[in-house]
């Protein structure tokens, strides 16, 4: 978790986000709890499979300039 701490962003969610028009300067954008939020949210995830679904879920939401849940 110090990564998340760290806000560090994790390679698949930043490729995510780079996809996405808008996403990643919505994602810097939003204040470090919200995105802390989402990096935790997405780093529990115990199967590849829902990992891959929160992070695509957080890089439609951010495109969109929605919080991301988490």
């Amino acid at each position: 978790m110090d990564d998340v701490e760290d806000l560090v962003v994790p390679d698949d969610l930043a490729a995510a986000l780079d996809a996405l028009p808008g996403a990643r300067a919505h994602w810097d954008a939003f204040p470090p709890s919200a995105r802390k939020q989402a990096l935790a949210w997405i780093v529990v995830a115990k199967r590849a499979e829902t990992r891959a679904g929160r992070v695509a879920d957080v890089a439609a939401r951010t495109a969109r300039g929605e919080r991301p849940r988490g």
